[in-house]
């Protein structure tokens, strides 16, 4: 069995431009918003960044398959994440788990996602279980080099019909406690659940918002992911559960640019730093007005999936 996924993985191709036409970072010159990303340099710009940056986690799944010859643990895929409340657990004195990691279900469990990874291509993947399969929570620098990781639960909640899925540590405030020894401010966000215009509204004030997430490197030994700022600006949902942004790179707002690899499960924050969905991934074909734009799981239909999920998370 092959020990990772292609960097395909981390953008579902029947959503998603091929990687040729999506912008990456070099391994040999790894960047932030933070830094040289801006020029010349806006001190309050790059303030404003460094904090959404620490909005974002990253997951990565791991497999075992002593049945198929892979004894050890090996990489399967990384995205981004992000953390949500729980209520205090009733049932328990310790509090329970009070957050929720908030993720794409392609990268926790793509063996259930043949329509993004056809048997024909991926055989291998498919012989998996989810009891093959186990996440880690990940926390990183400003430049992407890993600072720690720690496992999660094993069980995952996956969305019916949308690609996010829920994920626990063992402890929240355990979870907590690891992004602060890794020298990062542990960030929890809180859900807009105001209602997104419709696509065919043409009258709608712009949302502006930011995407948060971790673009995909070449494949290294400890930056293989860097934290990253996207702007844009939503065109509008559909009605199920999904809608639409047009993006650019902070520092060329003249000039749209498309989310890059390592993006999806990240979340997608307004300007008061509240999140009105979460990345699901980019448009290849369709109207030309969405081709390149960025697909988004909103706010309330993540909200209402930890809401029916809630009695399964204590």
């Amino acid at each position: 069995l092959p020990s990772s996924l292609l960097s395909s993985s981390l953008f579902p191709p029947s959503l998603l431009s091929s990687s040729s036409s999506l912008s990456s970072f070099s391994s040999s010159s790894p960047r932030s918003m933070t830094s040289s990303a801006l020029e010349p340099v806006d001190h309050e710009k790059a303030s404003e960044l460094s904090g959404l940056l620490q909005r974002c986690y990253g997951v990565s799944s791991w497999y075992k398959a002593p049945e198929f010859g892979v004894e050890g643990w090996e990489l399967l895929s990384r995205a981004s994440a992000f953390l949500l409340p729980l209520p205090e657990s009733p049932l328990s004195g310790t509090g329970g788990s009070r957050v929720v990691v908030v993720t794409s279900a392609h990268i926790v469990h793509p063996f259930k996602f043949p329509k993004y990874y056809p048997e024909s291509e991926h055989p291998w993947l498919h012989l998996l279980t989810p009891d093959h399969v186990r996440t880690k929570f990940e926390v990183r620098d400003s430049r992407g080099a890993l600072l720690s990781a720690l496992p999660l639960r094993k069980q995952v909640w996956a969305h019916p019909t949308l690609d996010v899925a829920l994920a626990l540590p063992k402890s929240g405030e355990e979870l907590l406690r690891h992004i602060s020894a890794a020298g990062r401010e542990p960030h929890v966000t809180s859900l807009a659940l105001k209602p997104l215009p419709l696509l065919q509204d043409q009258n709608h004030l712009p949302i502006h918002t930011h995407f948060v997430g971790h673009t995909l490197l070449p494949e290294t030994e400890e930056q293989d992911q860097v934290p990253t700022v996207m702007s844009g600006i939503l065109l509008g949902g559909t009605g199920d559960g999904r809608a639409f942004a047009r993006t650019w790179d902070p520092s060329s707002p003249n000039e749209p640019r498309a989310l890059e690899m390592g993006m999806c499960g990240g979340p997608v924050l307004d300007k008061a730093g509240e999140c009105v969905g979460c990345v699901e991934g980019v448009v290849s074909s369709g109207p030309p007005m969405l081709q390149g734009s960025a697909v988004i799981i909103t706010a309330d239909r993540i909200h209402s999936f930890v809401q029916e999920t809630e009695p399964e998370l204590y």
